[in-house]
């Protein structure tokens, strides 16, 4: 609910039940908030859960077996979420992180921290690829990576996919399409002990950081070559993950020194992302309707960082525009709209008439909706995934502000894809003017719109990366 201060004070007056203090100890240690009021708040939280982080290493206890326990129950319940919407270079508090997990883990299963006692593929037959996955239902997650698991041929491949989520279409067309799906909720150690004995060539999670869990089996040795993707787009900062599976029009010249892992680049976007399904209803938007244009950011308020309020303020002002959010979280709404009500203010913007917040629709009305809207305007530092795909799908265009890392780089990836350099800003200014000739010129609008419709499938159809992939697994080998 955005109310982290309140979080921390109850963590540190709590007496938790027999084996969750030290969950209790890395919760208030590494709490951070989702939603920053200003940029003295970020550097502040940053200092904090730096502090603390060195406190749980100088504070870890693994001398007896309760300990140890204890220890297990935290490293598989807590990870760094929030860390990474922070706009800064984290790579090096992932990491930390990461031996923290790590020697957690090994503690309680060195038979599993230890290199693995075959090579692979040395057995001569197909591949023995295994997915560990939480959020293989309707999410983003499976939107981007449902085709990669389905383009390792059964023939060619004997893929395992042990899910720990909920159950969908999603879940059970993936199943349909691997050698065996197994449905579990086993705790971190009995997984590890299961995917250990099953004799993988090559291990691979799709989204280490959403899953606490995962990260927690990150910081064992399951199979000889252990690989992430980009569900959760920063390093896993795990020891023992080997390779991070990224897209090259993702990645920065110089991006390997942003991994642990090292660093693969897979063709386009690195994946090929499921199609969004067709436009519905979207009388929603045309009841917004007013002498003013409404356009729209997609975005999810943890990704809004503080200074992107004053951009948005600059677009109002220059060409009286109302800016439309989503009201996904009503906790963190709350915190998000005082925070940027308060902007617009303060630049003589009234918030009550640039402001538009609108309530969630079901997919198939929120893509008709956005195909109505003159302009979606994407997030800096941690940019539009699946919300890009969206609007492009229907032929929106979407503004982007590229970012020095993979996680605010997805939209102007596609841009690039799509052969629209002109919708990627290079910095605030940029940014501003691009907006503010967009909403001015419906022409130019209608003239991109025919553009991105006629070069879409670029997104969705080039299966590139899926046999990249496969033929990655084929040839890899233990780093």
């Amino acid at each position: 609910g955005g109310e982290t201060d309140a979080a921390r004070k109850l963590f540190a007056t709590t007496k938790p039940p027999p084996g969750f203090a030290e969950r209790v100890r890395w919760l208030r240690a590494l709490s951070l908030p989702a939603i920053y009021r200003d940029d003295a708040e970020v550097d502040a939280a940053r200092a904090q859960f730096g502090d603390g982080l060195e406190a749980l290493h100088g504070g870890l206890k693994l001398d007896t077996p309760a300990a140890i326990d204890e220890a297990v129950h935290a490293a598989a319940s807590v990870a760094p979420f929030h860390l990474h919407y922070q706009p800064r270079d984290n790579t090096a508090l992932q990491c930390r992180f990461g031996d923290l997990v790590a020697r957690v883990m090994a503690a309680a299963a060195p038979e599993l921290a230890g290199p693995c006692g075959w090579t692979p593929l040395a057995h001569g037959g197909r591949p023995r690829v295994g997915i560990v996955a939480s959020h293989l239902m309707q999410h983003t997650v499976s939107r981007y990576f449902t085709r990669l698991i389905e383009g390792l041929d059964r023939e060619r491949f004997e893929v395992v996919v042990w899910h720990g989520g909920s159950e969908d279409d999603v879940t059970r067309r993936i199943a349909a399409n691997v050698s065996a799906f197994r449905q579990t909720q086993a705790d971190a150690l009995t997984l590890a002990r299961e995917v250990r004995q099953a004799r993988l060539d090559a291990l691979v999670y799709p989204e280490i950081g959403m899953d606490p869990k995962h990260q927690a089996l990150a910081g064992l040795r399951l199979a000889p070559v252990q690989c992430t993707l980009y569900g959760h787009p920063a390093t896993s900062g795990a020891p023992n993950i080997d390779y991070f599976l990224s897209g090259a029009e993702l990645e920065p010249a110089d991006a390997d020194a942003q991994y642990r892992e090292k660093l693969v680049r897979l063709p386009g976007l690195g994946t090929q992302p499921l199609p969004p399904p067709a436009p519905g209803d979207g009388a929603w938007f045309d009841a917004q309707a007013s002498d003013a244009p409404l356009v729209l950011c997609l975005q999810n308020f943890i990704k809004l960082i503080p200074a992107f309020d004053a951009t948005l303020a600059r677009i109002a002002a220059e060409t009286g525009a109302r800016i439309g959010f989503f009201t996904r979280n009503p906790p963190l709404m709350r915190v998000f709209r005082a925070r940027i009500e308060a902007a617009f203010a303060a630049r003589g913007v009234d918030p009550d008439r640039h402001l538009v917040f609108l309530p969630v629709q079901n997919h198939a009305d929120y893509l008709a909706g956005i195909a109505r809207s003159p302009l979606v305007l994407d997030s800096p530092w941690f940019s539009g995934g699946g919300t890009s795909l969206d609007a492009f799908s229907v032929g929106t265009p979407v503004l982007a502000r590229e970012g020095a890392m993979a996680r605010g780089r997805q939209t102007s990836a596609m841009l690039r894809m799509l052969e629209i350099p002109e919708l990627i800003a290079t910095d605030e200014d940029d940014y501003v003017a691009k907006a503010v000739a967009l909403i001015r010129e419906p022409a130019r609008r209608e003239t991109l719109r025919g553009t991105i419709r006629a070069r879409q499938s670029r997104l969705f159809d080039d299966a590139a990366a899926v046999r990249a992939f496969a033929d990655f697994l084929v040839s890899v080998r233990a780093v």
